[in-house]
């Protein structure tokens, strides 16, 4: 952890960068000034921004026919079913299939 008074070092000309809640420490021309901690930034964007999510959204063709391919030895042959590796980085995936064996 960062003492609370230490200057993020910035190369273009923005403020130094601060962790939400903690007392903003500045230097300007030697001048060492704090201001209260809030529960903001130390600048808020004006600009508007929009996330846009692709539909439909999933697995590539390999991890779904992966994930498939268990369940249905899981069906098939019951448990345990052993993978060399995992076979999908979602551990919410992972961890339905460990409980199913």
């Amino acid at each position: 952890m960062l003492p609370e008074t230490h200057l993020w070092a910035t190369s273009h000309g923005r403020a130094p960068l601060q962790r939400w809640g903690s007392p903003a420490a500045t230097a300007y021309d030697g001048v060492m000034t704090q201001t209260p901690a809030t529960d903001r930034p130390a600048s808020v964007a004006v600009d508007e921004r929009r996330v846009l999510l692709a539909a439909p959204r999933g697995y590539c063709a390999g991890v779904d026919r992966a994930v498939i391919t268990v369940e249905k030895a899981l069906d098939t042959h019951g448990a345990p079913v052993y993978v060399r590796k995992q076979i999908v980085h979602n551990k919410h995936v992972v961890a339905g299939l460990e409980e199913r064996g």
